[in-house]
């Protein structure tokens, strides 16, 4: 290869090098998407939504139940939100399938 056609490749190289990061700092800044997602700029952080609980645990006194119908969630799934939420708070729940009135029931034990 000449001297003179290594020059024009490299200059050419460093040509489409600037195109190419021209490119990306114009798709960046209009908010395109990059590598899959879309960056957005100067949008405030929004403020936590406090979820209003599925599930009356905290409301619960010692010897206190609620039924939950077998159709909305399979037993195994609730008995893990349960003992997960007795575990955090510190208390003692209890749950019971009652596949004659089709629930699971959950007492409050401490």
């Amino acid at each position: 290869m000449t001297k003179q056609l290594k020059a024009e490749v490299e200059r050419l190289w460093k040509h489409v090098q600037e195109l190419k990061d021209k490119l990306m700092a114009e798709r960046h800044a209009e908010g395109e998407r990059v590598m899959g997602y879309e960056i957005k700029k100067n949008i405030p952080i929004a403020d936590r939504t406090k979820e209003t609980p599925k599930y009356p645990f905290s409301k619960m006194e010692i010897g206190d139940c609620f039924d939950v119908p077998l159709k909305e969630i399979k037993p195994y799934k609730l008995r893990q939100i349960v003992y997960a939420y007795a575990y955090r708070m510190k208390i003692k729940l209890l749950t019971r399938t009652l596949p004659d009135e089709n629930v699971v029931r959950i007492w409050r034990i401490l």
